[in-house]
């Protein structure tokens, strides 16, 4: 189904969607989002597979084929212990995040992750001990990859075929990474220019002051949409 907002295909999608069709039907509207899929999928293998190939000798060099055979059974039973223990923590989590998700709704959920970060890095200022800096960081990265993530998600709820499937796409795939990139290069500059831990705090600090007013402005447009989706539902005829 074509959404009646989107314009015509460009070129670029077209001659994509073309180079997509000897492995599977794709139109041109969701050449884009096809692409960043396979090439997803594509990164994943080849890291995989460049992590077998140096994996393999090291094993064999060390143990030799016998330590091999034990490895890969030792793989398979960590594995098994491994998805059934994170299935049962999983259906936990799911249950308490769905509670306070209908508890405190979207723009709420997603201030908890920023209010947790904003006391953590302001705490570290006025005391800095590791120890209690650790458990704090544990703590909201289990938050980021539960409620944060969920309420994330929510977001794409209320937006158009479009977001969804592409704008979401590309945050998930591209704005993600990017931001993990920019991380890493912000660390690096800093160690090289020697900034102290109190100084990182202190800029974590302020940005985590800029991630609260935006979390208010997508509040307020999540709130938006929502009252329009809900008008839209209650202006349209019952089924007879």
């Amino acid at each position: 189904m074509t959404d009646p907002s989107r314009s015509a295909p460009s070129a670029f999608e077209r001659a994509l969607a073309h180079l997509l069709r000897p492995f599977a039907k794709v139109e041109a509207a969701e050449a884009i989002t096809a692409g960043l899929l396979t090439l997803t999928v594509f990164l994943l293998l080849t890291a995989y597979y460049l992590l077998k190939t140096a994996r393999e000798p090291l094993i064999l060099l060390h143990g030799g084929a016998e330590v091999k055979q034990y490895a890969a059974a030792g793989q398979a039973l960590l594995m098994a212990i491994v998805v059934n223990a994170y299935s049962a923590l999983a259906r936990r989590v799911g249950r308490v995040v769905s509670r306070v998700m209908g508890g405190l709704g979207v723009r709420n959920a997603l201030l908890v992750l920023p209010a947790v970060a904003f006391l953590e890095y302001g705490s570290y200022l006025v005391a800095p001990i590791l120890s209690i800096f650790t458990v704090a960081k544990v703590g909201e990265s289990s938050l980021e990859y539960s409620l944060q993530n969920t309420a994330r998600q929510a977001l794409f709820l209320v937006g158009s075929r479009i977001e969804k499937y592409i704008g979401k796409t590309v945050v998930d795939t591209f704005i993600v990474r990017a931001g993990d990139a920019l991380t890493a290069l912000v660390v690096l500059a800093g160690s090289r220019a020697a900034i102290s831990p109190r100084a990182f705090a202190a800029f974590n600090l302020l940005l985590v002051a800029l991630w609260i007013v935006a979390v208010f402005a997508i509040g307020r447009e999540n709130a938006r949409r929502s009252g329009e989706g809900e008008e839209r539902i209650a202006l349209e005829p019952l089924p007879s």
